[in-house]
C-alpha cells in the first residue's frame, strides 16, 4: 500500500517567535522516519512529507495526493500545528478519501476529542507508533477490522468511537530499523545558529522516555512511558551509517537526558573513539547526572556542547517543579563542562508558579553568574496533561488556546505578576542583561575563526534583537 506520512507546517515564527534565516531551525521528523523504516521493511510504498521545510506546503501536499495516490495518510501532530493538520486532513478526505490516521503528542491527550470533532479522521494512535501503523496498514490492505490493534482509537462503521486495549511499549529499540533518512532531502535542514559547529548536521534519538521522569512541566516524561534505550553499539552503528551514507559531520542527540546512565555514555564514547568516527556532537543533560570524569570522556569522543535544563535560579521553584537538582549542582556541572572543554547552553523558564519579578531577577542574576556560552529564556508553557497545567490552572491566568503554546509567547501569568506587560518586560530584560554585556560580546567576537562563525553570530543577533525589540 502507499502511505503518506506528514509533519504539518510549523514556521520558525510560530515555534520561537523569532524571524531568522529561512532555513535555520529545522531538523528532520525522526518519529515519522522511524515509522517509515518499519513500513518499508514490509515493502509498502512510503513517502514522508515535512511541510515545515516546504516553500509551498498546500500545493506540495495536493500534488502528492494526486501523484502518489496514498491509501493511508498519517499526520504526526503537536498542539502547535494541530489546526493545520485538521485542515489538511479535510482536503485529503475530500480529494481521495484515504484512511486518515493521527498520532503524535497532541493525540496522547485529546484522542476522543479529535475523533468527535473531525469526522474525516478515522484512527488516532496513542503511544509508540511504529508497529501500530504497520498493523493498521496490514488491516487496511486485507480489509480487516481494526479492533484487534492495540493502542488506538477509531471510528467503526456505525460512527461509534472504539478504544482498544493499551499497547505495550517497544522495549528492544535495537530491533527497530534505522530511521529512513533517505526519504527526505537532508539539504533542507539546518539547526539554529548556535546549535551546530560543523555541517551537514542531523538529529538522532537513542532512547525513549526519561530516566528521571518527575518534572511537573514535562509532557514526554508522563506520556512516553518507561525509559528505554538502544545499546551503545547500536547507537554507534547509527552514527557510523550517517557519516558514511550521508557525509554527516555533526549530530545533535535529542534524548531527554543523554548522560544517563553514565556507564552507557562511557561505552558509547569508547566505541566512537575505537571506530575513529569523524563526528562532533551535542546533547541534552541534567546537572546532577554529570561529573568531570564523564565530561572529559565525552569531550574526547567529539562532544562540544551540552544543553542543560536549569529552569530557575530559585531553589524553592526548582523543588516545586520536582526538578530534583540544586543550584550548587548547576554551578558544578557548568564549571566541570568548561574544564572539559565543552561549551554550555542553559535553559531557564520565566513565570513559573510562585514566581514574581524579584524571583525572576534572581534567575537572571544566576544565569549571568554561571557564565554560560548561550542562555535560553522561555515562558513557562504548561502543556495540557502535565502536573504543571493543573497547578497553573489554579494559580494565575492561563491561556486555553493550545495553538499559542510556543514557549516564546506568554500563555500563563502567575499571581506574582501584576500584568502580562510586566512579565514581557522581564523577559526582554533577561536577554538584554545576558547577551548585551561587553564581556560577553567581546568573547564572541574574538572566538570567530571562520566565515561560518560570522554567519552564526549574525543569525544569533537577529534572534536576540527580535526578542528585545
Amino acid at each position: 500500500m502507499n502511505i503518506l506520512l506528514i509533519s504539518p507546517p510549523t514556521t520558525i515564527e510560530e515555534r520561537y517567535s523569532a524571524r531568522i534565516t529561512k532555513k535555520a531551525g529545522y531538523l528532520p521528523p525522526i518519529g515519522l522516519l522511524q515509522i517509515a523504516a518499519v513500513l518499508e521493511e514490509k515493502n509498502h510504498g512510503v513517502k514522508v512529507l515535512d511541510l515545515a521545510v516546504s516553500d509551498n506546503p498546500l500545493e506540495e501536499f495536493k500534488g502528492l495526493l494526486r501523484g502518489f495516490a496514498p491509501e493511508i495518510v498519517c499526520f504526526s501532530i503537536s498542539s502547535l500545528n494541530a489546526s493545520k493538520a485538521f485542515m489538511l486532513a479535510r482536503i485529503a478526505d475530500e480529494a481521495k478519501n484515504p484512511l486518515i490516521v493521527f498520532g503524535g503528542p497532541h493525540c496522547m491527550v485529546f484522542q476522543q476529542k479529535i475523533l468527535q470533532e473531525h469526522g474525516c479522521i478515522d484512527v488516532v494512535v496513542v503511544g509508540d507508533g511504529e508497529y501500530a501503523m504497520l498493523e493498521i496498514t496490514e488491516a487496511a490492505r486485507n480489509k480487516k477490522s481494526l479492533r484487534s490493534i492495540k493502542g488506538i482509537y477509531f471510528r467503526d462503521n456505525k460512527g461509534n468511537i472504539v478504544k482498544t486495549p493499551k499497547r505495550m511499549l517497544i522495549k528492544a529499540l535495537d530491533e527497530l530499523p534505522f530511521p529512513a533518512y533517505h526519504l527526505l532531502d537532508l539539504n533542507k535542514y539546518l539547526p539554529l545558529p548556535h546549535h551546530y559547529k560543523r555541517l551537514p548536521a542531523i538529529n538522532v534519538v537513542t532512547s525513549r522516555g526519561c530516566p528521571w521522569g518527575k518534572c511537573t512541566f514535562c509532557f514526554e516524561s508522563i506520556h512516553s512511558g518507561h525509559f528505554r534505550r538502544m545499546s551503545p553499539k547500536r547507537a554507534v552503528d547509527l552514527v557510523k551509517m550517517l557519516t558514511d551514507a550521508y557525509g554527516i559531520k555533526e549530530i545533535s542527540f535529542w534524548d531527554d537526558i543523554f548522560t544517563m546512565p553514565q556507564a552507557w555514555v562511557h561505552e558509547f564514547c569508547e566505541l566512537v573513539k575505537r571506530e575513529k568516527i569523524d563526528i562532533t556532537w551535542s546533547c541534552y543533560s541534567k546537572v546532577d547526572t554529570v561529573n568531570l570524569e564523564l565530561l572529559k570522556v565525552m569531550a574526547s569522543a567529539g562532544c562540544w556542547n551540552i544543553f542543560y535544563g536549569l529552569e530557575s535560579g530559585n531553589q524553592d521553584l526548582l523543588d516545586r517543579i520536582k526538578k530534583g537538582t540544586t543550584l550548587e549542582q548547576a554551578r558544578n556541572a557548568i564549571k566541570w563542562s568548561k574544564q572539559a572543554g565543552i561549551e554550555t547552553r542553559g535553559a531557564f523558564m520565566l513565570a513559573l508558579p510562585g514566581e514574581n519579578s524579584e524571583k525572576a531577577n534572581k534567575t537572571i542574576d544566576f544565569a549571568r553568574g554561571l557564565d554560560l556560552d548561550y542562555v535560553q529564556f522561555s515562558y513557562t508553557t504548561p502543556y495540557f496533561g502535565t502536573m504543571l497545567h493543573k497547578q497553573c490552572s489554579n494559580e494565575g491566568m492561563l491561556e486555553h488556546d493550545f495553538s499559542k503554546y510556543s514557549t516564546f509567547e506568554p500563555v500563563y501569568l502567575p499571581n506574582g505578576y501584576e500584568s502580562r506587560k510586566e512579565l514581557e518586560k522581564i523577559f526582554k530584560k533577561a536577554y538584554k542583561m545576558t547577551y548585551l554585556r561587553p564581556k560577553y560580546l567581546y568573547k564572541k567576537f574574538i572566538d570567530i575563526r571562520s566565515f561560518d562563525d560570522v554567519k552564526r553570530l549574525y543569525q544569533g543577533l537577529k534572534i536576540l534583537f527580535y526578542f528585545i525589540k
